[in-house]
């Protein structure tokens, strides 16, 4: 892999090469957009370069995109804070499950610690040596989220010895002529509607890795810019629309749960249509009025994300 010079390059020779075994992980992640910036969702796209070994992509990269797992998932410790640009429940291609910090760790770990064998457990908490599988590490913006898991998780996924290289889609559309628009790096909307993609929901973590996975297989299948017609955008939609529904059909991922209470910090059922008892003491000492004290419980509360005086506790 060393001798491969160019993304582009380790990206086609990851996925098309007879003898990789790689898997192709792309992480997304998105924040709270008022200090302290907690991070509140994961999206992850897993690719095995065994399964599609010896495949064609097809026109529109479909017969790779078919084997792609997408997953998103939300930061239960900071579930009440809001993704104010877009909708963090609007998971278009599979199922959203709530984790704790924690438990999005170990889920990371595990998918950049794939054994060689198949029958061998990913669960690396027994101490056992295992001989692991070389990742690729895709993503839009690469840098960006490996600095966010670091500060939110500390997890430094370089450590963990799997990765090989690290590609970003940035690069890849401006090795290929891919050109921004008024910009010095090219955006995900902007690269998708070069490759025909409608996009519906943006800046939801689950939905950003899908279409940052789907534009980089695009790149790698084709070898030249593609002139886009009206005809090939309604193709395109068409197929997208096939894959988010097959995601969809899936049963929900082994990690975390479908339903949480953002509002009461409780497992088990959904915050839409609560009815249990919750006060908030810091919003109460605030004098505010009984319909946000009684919102919310004390952990929950957003004030303090507001630069808002709240008086503390004794």
């Amino acid at each position: 892999m060393d001798q491969i010079s160019s993304q582009a390059d380790a990206l086609r020779y990851a996925i098309q090469s007879e003898s990789s075994d790689f898997i192709i992980n792309s992480i997304d992640v998105e924040w709270h957009t008022k200090m302290p910036r907690e991070m509140i969702e994961i999206g992850l796209a897993v690719l095995d370069s065994r399964d599609i070994r010896g495949i064609e992509p097809g026109w529109n990269a479909e017969n790779w995109m078919r084997k792609v797992y997408f997953y998103h998932f939300r930061i239960k410790e900071h579930g009440h804070l809001p993704n104010t640009f877009a909708h963090s429940e609007g998971f278009d291609w599979g199922t959203m499950v709530w984790l704790s910090k924690a438990e999005a760790k170990k889920a990371l770990i595990q998918c950049f610690s794939w054994p060689v064998e198949d029958n061998e457990s990913t669960d690396l908490s027994d101490g056992k040596e295992l001989k692991l599988r070389p990742v690729l590490f895709l993503g839009h913006a690469v840098e960006n989220n490996t600095a966010e898991l670091k500060k939110a998780l500390d997890l430094d996924l370089e450590a963990i010895g799997t990765i090989v290289k690290s590609v970003g889609t940035q690069v890849i559309a401006k090795l290929k002529g891919i050109r921004p628009r008024g910009r010095r790096v090219i955006g995900l909307k902007d690269l998708c509607y070069e490759h025909g993609i409608s996009i519906q929901v943006l800046h939801n973590a689950g939905n950003d890795i899908a279409y940052t996975m789907f534009c980089a297989l695009l790149m790698a299948a084709q070898e030249d810019k593609i002139f886009i017609t009206p005809a090939r955008r309604q193709e395109m939609e068409k197929f997208t629309d096939e894959v988010k529904a097959a995601g969809r059909a899936l049963d929900p991922p082994s990690w975390g749960m479908t339903k949480f209470c953002a509002r009461y910090n409780r497992d088990g059922h959904l915050e839409k249509g609560c009815r249990d008892r919750v006060r908030c003491k810091k919003c109460e000492a605030a004098g505010e009025r009984k319909a946000k004290i009684f919102s919310h419980d004390t952990d929950r509360c957003k004030s303090q994300y507001y630069q808002r005086l709240i008086p503390q506790e004794n």
